[in-house]
């Protein structure tokens, strides 16, 4: 008899010991949850037109994309196929040709000024008045709307006319003066006339 009283302690502890582990377990899982819980989207866009103006009424720039989802807690925008326009100051834009800035996915900070291009990006303006053509193509961009600034630490490659340069890194001035910095393992194929 004494016997069986030990094993039923034993069993007893044992069942204690195993509850409460398994409490502390699911109790560890529900406060991941309720963490996770915390961002969420106050509200979403298919479909998404932003344009800015100057003081003269001329678009400034312009931000669309295929679709938007804006988180209360941090303020961020997700972008769903972003592409950016940024027009020269003073010109219209039927006259001018604006840098065009794109990519697979983007999230624009709160502050509404850093734009972060995910995956694969391009950066182009195409044939003007007294501008020839150019397109970038790089990935994971960094652009900063308000000083007119791209960059990437990836792979980039330049294409102007028949000129062809590639390097690791860039840094882009799309607003005056335009500025376009490969950073390492610079190589390049020109065209001569």
């Amino acid at each position: 008899m004494k016997f069986i009283a030990q094993r039923l302690y034993i069993y007893a502890a044992l069942l204690s010991i195993t509850s409460w582990f398994l409490l502390k377990l699911f109790d560890v899982e529900e406060t991941k949850r309720t963490e996770l819980a915390l961002h969420r989207s106050d509200f979403y866009s298919n479909g998404y037109a932003k344009v800015e103006m100057d003081e003269e009424g001329q678009v400034k720039n312009k931000l669309i994309a295929d679709k938007i989802i804006h988180y209360s807690d941090d303020r961020n925008t997700e972008l769903l196929h972003p592409v950016y326009y940024s027009y020269s100051a003073g010109s219209k834009p039927s006259q001018s040709a604006p840098w065009v800035i794109s990519a697979e996915t983007g999230r624009l900070a709160a502050d509404g000024n850093d734009l972060q291009l995910n995956g694969n990006a391009v950066i182009q303006r195409a044939e003007a008045t007294n501008v020839k053509p150019i397109i970038i193509k790089s990935a994971n961009l960094n652009v900063q709307l308000k000083t007119g600034q791209a960059q990437s630490s990836e792979w980039s490659e330049l294409s102007s006319s028949a000129h062809r340069t590639t390097g690791q890194g860039m840094k882009l001035t799309y607003k005056q003066p335009i500025r376009v910095e490969l950073l390492h393992s610079v190589k390049g194929t020109y065209e001569t006339k």
